[in-house]
């Protein structure tokens, strides 16, 4: 039991649970309790720095995050949005999948009109208030990948990168940059 309890428990803690053991009829029984309110501190801080880069309020900011994040679920892999989402927080984790349609399959970004018009699309009818013009939408995806770089390993942001056209890449370099600069400081 000790053996079980060392290796799993920095493994449970790590993903957000608690464990509590107790015994029933001298069986031991590991009981995972969820931490609901750190899966929801953790979203909210992505949230509020996706809000605090656009300067606009949370709710603006949370409009925006989901549909940058749907935007570019819908043009990766499959395989490259598991890797991603593994990193995310538990709360933007059901933001990027809510309401995909995983046999719908992917159209590969050729220019960064092509994300622009994605996010505004997944946006819907408040698209013209949360994002207005081109430059508005390009400083909300490079805010939102922004957050996402301070939750990623630099290796998952890399690869994510790569798996994008060189004009996209280019553009998103900039925010991933920024944000290591501001971490750093």
């Amino acid at each position: 039991m000790t053996r079980l309890k060392n290796e799993l428990i920095p493994v449970i803690e790590s993903e957000g649970l608690f464990a509590e053991f107790s015994t029933i009829n001298t069986v031991k029984i590991m009981h995972m309790v969820l931490d609901f309110d750190k899966y929801a501190t953790k979203g909210n801080e992505f949230i509020r720095l996706v809000s605090m880069e656009l300067e606009v309020p949370r709710d603006m900011a949370g409009r925006i995050t989901r549909a940058v994040l749907h935007a570019l679920r819908n043009r990766f892999s499959h395989q490259e949005s598991f890797q991603l989402m593994a990193q995310l927080p538990m709360a933007i984790k059901a933001i990027y999948v809510d309401g995909w349609r995983f046999s719908k399959g992917q159209t590969r970004l050729r220019h960064i009109t092509d994300l622009l018009d994605e996010v505004r699309l997944e946006d819907g009818r408040l698209s013209g208030y949360d994002f207005g013009n081109n430059s508005n939408t390009l400083r909300a995806v490079k805010a939102v990948f922004a957050s996402i770089s301070s939750f990623v390993s630099a290796g998952q942001m890399e690869d994510l990168l790569l798996s994008l056209p060189i004009e996209v890449r280019t553009f998103l370099e900039d925010a991933s940059l920024h944000n290591e600069q501001s971490v750093k400081k």
